[in-house]
């Protein structure tokens, strides 16, 4: 029992290194057909649409 546990948490590790790796290579093969400017962009957009965005947002001032 505990044989087959351990042999579960290590398929579980390969898997997790395996999308890492595949995730890693997607991203590099994107970021060098679009151009750092276009990733860039989609960086900000993304950033802005999660939420997570660092720059101030001066349409608040105006209200």
């Amino acid at each position: 029992m505990i044989r087959m546990k351990l042999a579960e948490e290590g398929h579980f590790v390969w898997g997790v290194a395996l999308g890492a790796l595949c995730g890693l290579l997607l991203g590099s093969v994107i970021g060098t057909l679009l151009g750092h400017e276009s990733v860039a962009y989609l960086r900000r957009t993304a950033q802005r649409l999660l939420g997570r965005d660092d720059d101030v947002n001066f349409e608040i001032f105006v209200q």
